[in-house]
């Protein structure tokens, strides 16, 4: 890969880096389903 591109990684963290330092609090991501729901989920 050439020296001036960058991966999908960097540029996620570029863009919460971008937020985080504006003051936003930085939430990670999580399962839209709920842990050990056997239920169906419908959205």
């Amino acid at each position: 890969m050439p020296d001036n591109m960058i991966t999908g990684n960097q540029i996620r963290k570029s863009f919460i880096d971008f937020f985080v330092a504006r003051g936003h609090t930085y939430v990670p991501s999580s399962s839209l389903v709920p842990t050990g729901d056997q239920t169906l989920l419908f959205t």
